[in-house]
């Protein structure tokens, strides 16, 4: 046998007890080497991250005008996406639309809006008024429901349009509709069948960029969606549309449309006012307007938009929020992944967002005359 090397056997032996009672790896050290470090404890590894909680919104409804026509709160039970119902359908975050009524007086509207949905802010506990994709995800973390205002409508701008615009973004506006069911000096309207961009359209379509601003065609023209997608470095939205190859209404996008959003990684929002879906509205049908989207343009552009609070038609079976967990399962019943349907439900759209956001210019307090 070899000997052991001097001064090694007393090492070797305490060695080989440690492995004997701690099961470790034993070697022998190297001669008039300093000892090894001990391993690290536990204790010192740092925590894993926590996991978020799951984003589950509708892109758009008009509850803010709902509650403020009459003279309710947004905790209103009878509200179809109130929190209550919001709640009981298991959404996490809703977009209010600021809609600014007619033509006339429209700006004045569309702030009182925007001054309602802060007070309800500071009422209610439950809620919070997000400000960019991060924040969103922290409110739906704290067990929050999660708010996004966007104005339905270029004409609540005026007078003052990009001026306004700045401002309101200040006031934690984030989602733009150029037009609402009338053309504007923006945009032309699917409502008129209104022309594409104006040049001011356009301006305000790099200053909606700039700032960080999810630009909303749901009610533009064929002309003008295809402009605003085209032209955009950044995703657009359809914030409440439906397919029109499943029903040929002019509210609809094109499967063109649907293409140009989804290559821009942008995201429909399925749309539940009964006409827009079609004959037989309900569950199935628009599960089948789902289906199109996501065969036209991917699992990644589909979203939910119910136009809930509307003064809509709602279809059979889907009355409010909380009737919502009967078409995600009808689209499992159809083979979709929970992957999907998560997409659906919220992630596609954060992440869009967070595309938008990331590439917004810094000074966004400028404002253009």
């Amino acid at each position: 046998m070899t000997p052991l090397i001097p001064g090694r056997r007393s090492a070797a032996f305490a060695c080989g007890l440690l492995a004997l009672l701690l099961g470790a790896a034993c070697r022998d050290p190297v001669p008039g080497a300093p000892p090894a470090p001990p391993p690290p404890s536990p204790a010192e590894a740092p925590p894993p991250p926590p996991a978020h909680l799951p984003v589950v919104i509708d892109l758009h409804t008009d509850t803010l005008a709902q509650a403020f026509s009459r003279g309710v709160g947004l905790d209103d039970p009878d509200l179809e996406a109130g929190l209550p119902a919001l709640r009981a359908g298991g959404f996490t975050a809703v977009l209010y639309a600021d809609w600014p009524g007619k033509r006339t007086q429209a700006r004045d509207r569309a702030g009182a809006l925007l001054e309602f949905a802060h007070r309800e802010d500071a009422r209610l506990e439950a809620m919070e008024i997000a400000r960019d994709p991060d924040h969103l995800q922290a409110i739906v973390d704290r067990g929050h429901l999660a708010v996004v205002l966007g104005l339905e409508g270029g004409h609540g701008l005026e007078p003052g349009g990009l001026a306004t615009l700045d401002r309101w973004f200040e006031a934690g506006l984030r989602v733009l509709g150029p037009a609402w069911s009338f053309s504007t000096r923006y945009a032309g309207s699917s409502g008129d069948q209104g022309g594409g961009l104006t040049e001011e359209g356009r301006a305000l379509v790099a200053r909606a960029a700039a700032l960080g601003v999810l630009l909303d065609v749901s009610h533009l023209s064929d002309a003008a969606t295809l402009e605003v997608c085209q032209s955009s470095a950044v995703p657009v939205i359809a914030s409440h549309s439906g397919a029109r190859a499943v029903h040929p209404h002019p509210r609809n996008l094109t499967d063109d449309a649907i293409q140009c959003v989804a290559e821009r990684g942008g995201v429909v929002g399925v749309v539940l006012h009964a006409p827009f879906l079609g004959p037989g509205a309900g569950v199935v049908r628009a599960a089948d307007h789902a289906d199109h989207l996501r065969t036209v343009g991917g699992e990644a552009v589909v979203a939910l938009g119910t136009d809930f609070d509307g003064w809509i038609r709602t279809p059979a079976g889907l009355a409010s929020e909380a009737d919502l967990p009967a078409l995600w399962a009808a689209l499992g019943d159809r083979g979709w992944s929970e992957a999907e349907i998560a997409g659906m439900q919220g992630a596609n759209f954060l992440r869009a967002w967070r595309s938008v956001w990331a590439a917004r210019t810094p000074d966004p307090a400028t404002a253009t005359p």
